[in-house]
């Protein structure tokens, strides 16, 4: 990144080198700061040492389950996460929301709806929509379980 100030950081969680590394250029292309982890346990050694801005986390991680990934780091640190995994059954969407999550995005997303999604919930964190579909990828979940 240079001297110009990040949009947010980010934390990434994806087990999917190649996808991670994509959307890891392209949102520092956009003026975020990513930080990758491949798997639950970096993510969560992360997140005790850094503060982010936002979570995106996969659903189906070799090392856990990211579901509970996204209530464990959101109830330590109050970040507040997108879920972005090809889990896209109604079931799932609940799961999102019981987790904290704000969205569900179902893979694959175009980058466009990401971006979206990201300066949604960063840029407008009180406005955030009750549940609707966004298109056919996606749903906003309203507020986290608990709140």
């Amino acid at each position: 990144m240079s001297a110009m100030a990040s949009l947010g950081r980010i934390l990434m969680v994806e087990d999917h080198g190649d996808s991670a590394e994509v959307l890891s250029l392209l949102l520092a292309r956009k003026g975020y700061s990513v930080n990758v982890a491949l798997n639950a346990t970096d993510a969560r050694a992360a997140a005790r040492v850094e503060k982010f801005d936002l979570l995106i986390c996969d659903m189906l991680l070799p090392d856990g389950d990211g579901w509970e990934l996204c209530r464990e780091i959101g109830q330590a640190t109050g970040l507040k996460s997108i879920a972005l995994t090809a889990q896209g059954y109604p079931a799932d969407l609940a799961r999102s929301k019981e987790a904290g999550c704000l969205y569900h995005l179902t893979k694959p997303v175009s980058f466009d709806v990401l971006l979206s999604t990201i300066k949604q919930v960063l840029e407008h964190p009180g406005a955030i929509a009750s549940p609707a579909a966004v298109g056919n990828i996606g749903a906003s979940l309203g507020a986290p379980a608990g709140n």
